[in-house]
C-alpha cells in the first residue's frame, strides 16, 4: 500500500500538466519486442529469467514539446524458471532431489506512460501498467534418487489458473529514442506492485523489455 501511495504522488504532478493542456498531435503506432521476465519472492525456489515477447498498438498524445502521454495495449509473455535442489542424508539413507518449473504467464498489458522528451529524440518515461492474466502454461519436472539407487521422475504440464490472480499492477520506467522516420527504440523495466499469487505467497512480476516501435 505504501508503494502505491508513493507511486500516485509521483504521477500527480506531470498528470496535472497533461490535463491542463490541449492535445496538439495524435499518432497511432505499433510496438513489439523481447521480454526478459522473472517472478521473484518464492523462497523455496531460485528464479531465473525467461524469454518472451510483447506486441500491440500504441497511441501517442502530444501535450507539449516536452510531454507526451502514451497508452498501449500489449499482448505480453512473462513468467519465470524456478529451480530447487535438496539433499539429505541420515545414516545409510539419503535423498537427492531436483525440481524445475518453467512457467509462462501471458498477460494483456495496458501501460499508460508519461514520456518526457529531453533532447534530439531522446526521452525517458514512467507510468502505471494494468495487466490481465490470459493464460498460464507450466512445464514441470521432479526428480528424486533414494539411497543413491532408487530413482523417481515425474514430469508434465499444468495450465490451471487456480492460485493466480487475474489482475496485476506495475510501475514501468525506461528510456527511448525516436527517429524522424517514425521508428523508435526503447528499453524499460516492469516492477510489479501486487503479488500474482491468490494464496499466501508474496511473489511479483519483474520484466525487462526491449522494444521497437513505429508511428504511422
Amino acid at each position: 500500500m505504501k508503494k502505491f501511495v508513493i507511486f500516485i504522488v509521483f504521477l500527480s504532478i506531470p498528470l496535472s500538466q497533461v490535463y491542463s493542456q490541449e492535445i496538439s498531435e495524435v499518432k497511432i503506432g505499433l510496438k513489439a519486442g523481447i521480454n526478459f521476465s522473472e517472478v521473484t519472492g518464492y523462497e523455496d525456489y531460485s528464479s531465473s529469467l525467461r524469454k518472451g515477447f510483447h506486441i500491440g498498438p500504441v497511441i501517442s498524445l502530444k501535450a507539449s514539446e516536452l510531454l507526451t502521454i502514451e497508452p498501449a495495449l500489449l499482448y505480453s509473455q512473462k513468467g519465470t524458471v524456478w529451480e530447487r535442489s535438496f539433499f539429505a542424508e541420515h545414516g545409510e539413507n539419503s535423498l537427492d532431489s531436483y525440481s524445475k518449473r518453467n512457467m509462462k504467464l501471458t498477460y494483456l498489458d495496458i501501460p499508460v506512460l508519461l514520456k518526457f522528451n529531453v533532447f534530439s529524440g531522446f526521452s525517458f518515461f514512467a507510468g502505471p501498467q494494468f495487466s490481465y492474466l490470459l493464460n498460464r502454461v507450466e512445464d514441470y519436472k521432479n526428480n528424486a534418487v533414494f539411497d543413491g539407487e532408487r530413482e523417481y521422475t515425474e514430469k508434465g504440464t499444468n495450465k490451471d489458473l487456480v492460485g493466480y490472480k487475474r489482475f496485476d499492477l506495475a510501475l514501468v520506467g525506461g528510456i527511448g529514442y525516436s527517429f524522424s522516420s517514425g521508428i523508435s527504440l526503447a528499453g524499460s523495466y516492469d516492477y510489479g506492485l501486487k503479488t500474482v499469487s491468490a494464496n499466501d505467497l508474496n511473489i511479483f512480476n519483474r520484466a525487462i523489455k526491449i522494444s521497437v516501435g513505429y508511428n504511422f
